[in-house]
C-alpha cells in the first residue's frame, strides 16, 4: 500500500511542473512579442496600417521585402509604400493603360462615378459623372476631379508618344425648364476645356493630341424625363486613342472633320493648292465682284 501511494504522489507532483513549465514558456514568450514590438520601425508600421486600411491614396501595393543576408541591417527589410510596384507601374501600351486605371478606380471603390471601357484596338474610353467633376451649373474642377486626372494625366504622360488623339467631351442634360438661365452649349464646352486644360497646364501633356467638344444636351444615354435619368446625362468622357487605333474608320474621332493635308494648320504648316479655276469662271466672278462693288458706293452716298 506505501508504495502505491507513494507512486501516486510523484505522478502529481510531475502534473504540477509541467503545468508550471508551460506558464514560464508562454510568460517568456510574451516578453520577447512585447520586446519586439518595441523596435518596430514607426515609420513603416503607420504605413503598412494606412495601406491595408485604405486611407493612404498614394499606396497601391504593399512589398514585404524579408532581410536574408544575416548583416543585421534593416535598410532591406520592413514595408514600402511604393505607388511604381508591380501591379501598379506607369502603363506603356493602350492595354496596359486600361488596366492601370481599372485598377485604381477598383481599388479606390469609385466605380459609381468613374467608368473604364476598351472599344476596339488601341482605344480607351472613361466616363467620368459630373456630380464629382463639377458642381451644378459650374465648370470648375472640383478637388475629387483633379485627383482623377492627376493619376490618368500621370499615366497619360508617361505613354505621350503611343497616343495619337485624346478627345474630351462634355454632356449636359435637358431639364425640360424654359428659358433655363444656363445655355447648355456654353456649359458642355466650358467643362470639356476645364479637363483638356489641366491635362495640358499641370500634366503638360502636348496641346496637339487634345480634342475638346461641347455636346450640349444632344446625345442622352438615359431619358431626361426622370432625375435619375438627368444624372446619367450630366457626363464627361474621355477618349483616348493609341498610335495604332484607326481614326478614320466608322467609330474614328476624325471621321468626318478636316483634312489635315488639305487645309493650313495652327503649327504654319502649308495647305495644298486650292483647285484651278476656268478663265470663264474667273471672268465672271470678276464681273460680279465689279458689279457689288459698284453697288457698295451707291448705297454709301444714299440717304437709308
Amino acid at each position: 500500500m506505501s508504495l502505491r501511494k507513494k507512486s501516486e504522489d510523484e505522478d502529481s507532483a510531475g502534473s504540477w511542473l509541467n503545468t508550471y513549465s508551460d506558464m514560464v514558456t508562454l510568460l517568456l514568450t510574451f516578453f520577447i512579442v512585447l520586446y519586439s514590438m518595441s523596435s518596430v520601425n514607426q515609420t513603416k508600421f503607420q504605413a503598412m496600417v494606412k495601406t491595408m486600411t485604405g486611407n493612404d491614396p498614394n499606396a497601391k501595393q504593399l512589398v514585404v521585402i524579408n532581410n536574408t543576408s544575416g548583416t543585421g541591417s534593416n535598410s532591406n527589410s520592413g514595408y514600402i509604400n511604393d505607388p511604381n510596384a508591380k501591379g501598379n507601374a506607369l502603363p506603356s501600351t493602350m492595354d496596359e493603360l486600361y488596366q492601370y486605371l481599372a485598377s485604381y478606380v477598383k481599388e479606390n471603390k469609385k466605380e459609381a462615378d468613374v467608368e473604364v471601357t476598351k472599344n476596339g484596338p488601341g482605344t480607351v474610353y472613361i466616363k467620368f459623372s459630373n456630380s464629382m467633376m463639377f458642381k451644378p451649373d459650374d465648370y470648375v474642377l472640383t478637388s475629387d476631379a483633379k485627383e482623377n486626372l492627376d493619376f490618368l494625366g500621370k499615366g497619360l504622360k508617361h505613354m505621350e508618344s503611343k497616343v495619337q488623339r485624346i478627345q474630351v467631351e462634355g454632356h449636359t442634360a435637358d431639364t425640360q425648364i424654359p428659358d433655363y438661365p444656363v445655355n447648355d452649349w456654353r456649359l458642355s464646352g466650358e467643362r470639356a476645356a476645364s479637363v483638356v486644360t489641366y491635362l495640358n497646364e499641370n500634366k503638360k501633356i502636348k496641346n496637339g493630341l487634345f480634342i475638346s467638344i461641347g455636346c450640349g444636351k444632344t446625345q442622352p444615354i438615359a431619358s431626361n424625363d426622370t432625375e435619375a435619368g438627368r444624372v446619367k446625362n450630366r457626363r464627361v468622357e474621355i477618349k483616348i486613342y493609341g498610335t495604332e487605333a484607326d481614326l478614320k474608320s466608322d467609330n474614328g474621332a476624325l471621321n468626318g472633320t478636316y483634312d489635315k493635308n488639305r487645309y493650313p494648320t495652327s503649327d504654319g504648316g502649308s495647305a495644298k493648292p486650292s483647285p484651278k479655276i476656268s478663265s470663264k469662271t474667273a471672268s465672271a466672278a470678276a464681273k460680279s465682284k465689279t458689279a457689288s462693288s459698284q453697288a457698295s458706293t451707291q448705297s454709301a452716298v444714299s440717304p437709308k
